[in-house]
C-alpha cells in the first residue's frame, strides 16, 4: 500500500493542465502502434489501417480515460481535475499487453480485436486468446479494475465505493 499511496501522491502533485488526457492518449496510441505493428501485423502480414487505426484508437484510448474518470469522479468522490490526472497516469499502462503477450505467445502468435459481444466474444475472466483478447490484455484490463478499486478505497476509505468502482470499471471493461 505504501508504494500505491507515493504513486498516488506522484500523479496528483503534478499540475493540471486540460490536454492531459488528450496527452496520454495519444502517447499510449503511438506506443501501442508500433507495438501492436512490430509484434503482430508485421509478422503476419496482416493489413492494418494506418490512420484509421491511429484515429480510431486515439478516440477508444480518450473515451476509456474519461469514462474512467467519470467513475472515479462519482463512486470515489474526487474533483474532474484531480481524476483526470490519476487516469492520465494510470492509461499509461495500456502498452503492457503487447509486451505481456510476446512473452507469452512470441512475436506473431497472438492479436487483439474489440470485443463486441460479451457472451459470444470473452469471458467473465476477461480473457479469450482465440477471440483477440490473449492473457496480456486480460492481466491489464483486470490490473486496470484492481487499481480503480483500490483508488476508490485510497480516497474514501469505503469497501462498498471500492467494490462499486471496480464493478463499474469491470461493466466498461
Amino acid at each position: 500500500m505504501a508504494l500505491l499511496d507515493r504513486l498516488i501522491r506522484a500523479a496528483e502533485a503534478r499540475p493540471f493542465h486540460p490536454l492531459l488526457m488528450l496527452y496520454a492518449a495519444t502517447w499510449v496510441t503511438g506506443v501501442r502502434f508500433l507495438e501492436e505493428k512490430a509484434f503482430v501485423y508485421d509478422v503476419r502480414t496482416l493489413p492494418l489501417d494506418n490512420h484509421g487505426a491511429l484515429v480510431s484508437w486515439l478516440c477508444f484510448y480518450l473515451a476509456l480515460g474519461y469514462g474512467i474518470a467519470a467513475i472515479l469522479v462519482h463512486v470515489a468522490q474526487v474533483v474532474w481535475q484531480r481524476a483526470v490526472q490519476i487516469v492520465a497516469f494510470a492509461l499509461t499502462l495500456a502498452i503492457l499487453p503487447p509486451i505481456v503477450d510476446i512473452l507469452v505467445y512470441g512475436r506473431g502468435n497472438f492479436s487483439y480485436r474489440y470485443q463486441e459481444s460479451f457472451f459470444s466474444d470473452t469471458t467473465f475472466l476477461l480473457f479469450n486468446h482465440k477471440q483477440g483478447l490473449p492473457i496480456g490484455e486480460g492481466l491489464i484490463v483486470w490490473g486496470s479494475i484492481v487499481l480503480v478499486g483500490l483508488y476508490t478505497f485510497h480516497k474514501t476509505r469505503v469497501w462498498w465505493r471500492a467494490a462499486l468502482a471496480a464493478a463499474l470499471m469491470y461493466s466498461f471493461s
